[in-house]
């Protein structure tokens, strides 16, 4: 664990995906968003594996 400003704060992750990133900025910033199943999250939510297969589902392409 890594202290941080006074409290304990995780081991930093990477991760990696498959991504299309079609607007990447010049100095290489670009905005999107990302879930990791079974955690709780900064903002103490709790996201858990299917949470999003009727969404994707529907805006999947046809065909």
């Amino acid at each position: 664990m890594l202290q941080r400003f006074g409290e304990l704060a995780p081991e930093r992750e990477v991760k990696f995906a498959p991504v299309n990133l079609q607007a990447v900025e010049a100095d290489g910033t670009f905005s999107g968003y990302a879930s990791v199943f079974g955690q709780v999250d900064l903002g103490q939510d709790l996201v858990m594996p299917g949470a999003f297969r009727e969404s994707l589902a529907r805006a999947a392409p046809v065909g």
